[in-house]
């Protein structure tokens, strides 16, 4: 299942990529809605588990009680793994610091892990994850996918369809999507968050893509707090900037 061939740049590390999902089944675990979700085991059971800011597991790490909140930590700790898996094949961040590797690298090889991927290309250098890319295998998406990827949604798409539209573009098995996404809560609502309101139209339109591509692609499933969002909002942007 291919569904998106972009005109894009390849290198060597793409095409390796590209091999490295063809025809397989994989999960990808965002950050958001899993604290009732029992699905560690289901996650752990795909051919690739890709990670979208977090987690990694990492036993030694224990969870801040205040962390910045821009930071996105690259950790999971144990306690926590029975929801979220303790695999991760393919990890997606914003940013990747070359100090932060003496710890990251190492869980992240036990966990069974391939590639790493830069969301943004333009973080490519405000972060110096050029330097990370001696250390790992570590590709970046470019300007371009991230151009198609709007055309795709239909607005400024967020991390988690950047990531998933990048997979998209591979000849994979299946594709289950669990995690995603942050700003609504059970009913369909838009949280009453400041940024969310004012950019609800965005939040909309990235989550009705995944909606639709559940919805024509019977290989692309969602986890079930998903699906109740998918259920609960309406059908067009007009109908939905209506009723907000």
């Amino acid at each position: 299942m291919k569904i998106y061939n972009f005109a894009d740049k390849h290198n060597d590390l793409d095409h390796q990529f590209g091999d490295y999902l063809n025809d397989k089944s994989i999960a990808i675990v965002g950050r958001a809605g899993l604290d009732d979700l029992d699905q560690g085991e289901w996650i752990d059971s795909h051919d690739v588990v890709v990670r979208i800011h977090s987690p990694v597991p990492y036993a030694g790490y224990i969870v801040p009680h205040e962390a910045p909140e821009w930071t996105y930590s690259p950790f999971v700790p144990e306690e926590w793994q029975s929801r979220v898996g303790s695999h991760v094949n393919v990890f997606y961040h914003k940013e990747f610091h070359v100090s932060g590797m003496e710890k990251l690298l190492p869980a992240f090889e036990r966990a069974g892990g391939r590639f790493l991927g830069v969301e943004y290309s333009g973080n490519l250098w405000s972060y110096h994850c050029s330097e990370v890319r001696r250390l790992a295998p570590c590709r970046y998406l470019t300007n371009d996918h991230f151009l198609n990827m709007m055309d795709v949604v239909g607005d400024i798409p967020f991390a988690g369809s950047v990531a998933i539209g990048d997979i998209l573009r591979h000849d994979i098995k299946s594709l289950y999507i669990t995690g995603f996404p942050t700003f609504f809560t059970a009913d369909g609502t838009l949280l009453p968050d400041k940024w969310v309101q004012k950019n609800r139209g965005m939040n909309f339109k990235n989550i009705d893509w995944l909606r639709r591509l559940c919805d024509q692609y019977d290989a692309i499933t969602a986890d079930s707090n998903m699906q109740v969002i998918f259920d609960h909002i309406p059908s067009t942007w007009e109908e939905f900037d209506i009723g907000t």
